[in-house]
Order: structure tokens, then sequence, then C-alpha cells
């Protein structure tokens, strides 16, 4: 699991987090404004969960991420946040 965040406090809480769960699998990425930093062609799916209206460059961010997606992979998005507000 490759687990990309733009805030380097988010991608601590998300280690202390793995290391309190005993999870070894996850590996933290520090991304950009821009860029995500996966590598190309590598991941089968990407998830973002209540992120995407946060983007402020939303073309390049999802151009990066096509790249990083492997030819039949994904990108799917939940609205959580949205959910909660309706109810």
């Amino acid at each position: 699991v490759r687990a990309q965040d733009i805030q380097p406090e988010m991608l601590v809480m998300l280690r202390a987090r793995a290391e309190q769960e005993g999870l070894e699998n996850i590996s933290p990425i520090l991304g950009s404004l821009h860029n995500p930093r996966l590598p190309a062609a590598s991941v089968d799916l990407i998830l973002l969960v209540d992120v995407y209206h946060e983007f402020s460059h939303p073309v390049h961010m999802l151009a990066a991420m096509r790249q990083a997606l492997k030819p039949d992979g994904l990108l799917a998005q939940a609205l959580t946040s949205l959910r909660r507000k309706l109810q």
C-alpha cells in the first residue's frame, strides 16, 4: 500500500498508526501540490477520500495520477464528508 499526502505531519500520523497496528506493508509518500510522486505505471488503484475538492491544481494532479496507474488501473473517489453534511 502506498499512502500519499502533501502534508508531512499527516504522514507522521500514518506511520505512528501503522506501527501501533503492526502494519508493515504501508509506504508513506510525500507528494506535492502538482504531483503525488507515485512511480509510473505502478498502481492498480488510486483511492481519493474527501480530497479532490482540496486540489489546487486538479488538472496537473490527475494527469500525474494517470501516469502512475497501470494500463488497467482505476481511480476511485469517495465523498464521505458530503454524505455527513446531507444527513
